[in-house]
């Protein structure tokens, strides 16, 4: 498979898109409770929308699943980081419960340290097609690396708004910054995803579901 500059390779793509993903990750877990308790939510309040945000993340998961043969792994790709970009856009704008828990819901930000994100599997099927066989322990294993450290990384930028504060700041808005910023990475993520290439797997995986299971 070629590597030009013209059409980098879907893993590298990959990677890239994982580390920015993770960077993310990384502050908006810290940043998002001190924003819902600084707007006034209490520890109940809080747990409803973390609640709502996994949720919604476990729906569009098993739905993206469900469109993946149809609709193909990069265009499901591009939809998932434009559902990152809203929280960024949505959660400064509100401090009404129903809609902060909506915006969670459908934005799916990351709740917890791990990667559980819609994009999660859909990144690993394109590891899985586009790895050689003698190499995909080590393709998964990069990825995971990556994911890691740089979640790692994003958890030191939640310092960022005491820095802003120092600045002259008001807290709520120097906290409101980093959702910009979690949202212009979910538009950098879609920029990256919209370079992979189109998928085999759409085509074979129609000949794979037309066909009787057999022996493995």
């Amino acid at each position: 498979m070629s590597l030009s500059m013209k059409s980098p390779h879907p893993v590298r793509l990959i990677y890239a898109a994982r580390a920015i993903r993770g960077f993310g990750d990384g502050f908006a877990v810290i940043v998002l409770p001190a924003y819902l308790v600084e707007i006034g939510l209490d520890p109940f309040g809080i747990g409803v929308v973390a609640t709502a945000a996994l949720l919604g993340s476990a729906t569009i998961t098993l739905a993206f699943g469900l469109l993946a043969v149809r609709r193909g792994i990069p265009r499901l790709l591009l939809c998932g980081a434009a559902l990152k970009v809203v929280p960024g856009l949505g959660l400064p704008y509100t401090e009404h419960f129903v809609v902060l828990v909506a915006v969670a819901f459908i934005g799916t930000i990351n709740p917890n340290s791990g990667d559980s994100g819609i994009l999660v599997p859909l990144e690993h099927a394109i590891l899985a097609n586009s790895a050689t066989d003698d190499a995909r322990t080590q393709t998964f294993a990069n990825y995971s690396f990556i994911g890691g450290m740089m979640a790692a990384a994003g958890s030191l930028l939640a310092a960022l708004p005491d820095a802003l504060i120092s600045l002259g700041f008001v807290k709520l808005d120097a906290l409101r910054v980093m959702f910009f910023a979690y949202a212009a990475l979910g538009l950098l993520s879609a920029a990256l995803y919209a370079r992979l290439p189109a998928q085999r797997q759409d085509a074979s995986a129609q000949d794979i579901s037309a066909s009787p299971l057999g022996p493995s």
